[in-house]
């Protein structure tokens, strides 16, 4: 009896830890997700203004930038470890590499545009800097169904 009952407490603290694991990651992509929604709305902001502060708009940028860099990480963290997934969270988690992809190719084209002229293409960086953060709130929703499981 005693036995069964320390089997089962080792297996409820295994399904414990492995449960905050995913939360933990999950919650990594949220953040990730969460800093690039906050740096391209201000993006925006920064550009609405009469004579932006390019140095200031170019560190936004970059900043993105090393957010995409850690969520493209984490989706290869995950992917290496091949985890066994059920079908419908494979089908969430290839929704969220998709998105993830999508948001490289929108900040990466912003800093293209930043980089060429940033007062000439101020207008469609904004309107990326809108696009980035629609695409970010998405991701975040896509994310947090891999944690209803």
């Amino acid at each position: 009896m005693k036995y069964h009952l320390r089997i089962l407490s080792s297996l409820a603290l295994a399904a414990v830890s492995l449960s905050a694991i995913e939360k933990d990651f999950v919650d990594r992509l949220v953040a990730s997700a969460k800093n690039i929604e906050r740096d391209a709305g201000d993006v925006g902001l920064a550009l609405k203004a009469r004579t932006p502060d390019e140095a200031n708009v170019k560190k936004l940028i970059g900043g993105m930038n090393a957010d995409v860099a850690k969520l493209r990480d984490l989706v290869q963290q995950f992917d290496s470890t091949n985890p066994s997934l059920s079908d419908r969270d494979k089908k969430d988690w290839a929704a969220t590499k998709e998105k993830v992809a999508l948001l490289e190719i929108f900040v990466g084209q912003k800093e293209k545009l930043a980089g060429e002229d940033l007062l000439k293409h101020r207008g469609l960086i904004r309107t990326h800097a809108a696009g980035v953060v629609k695409r970010a709130q998405v991701l975040q929703q896509s994310v947090l169904k891999l944690s209803r499981s």
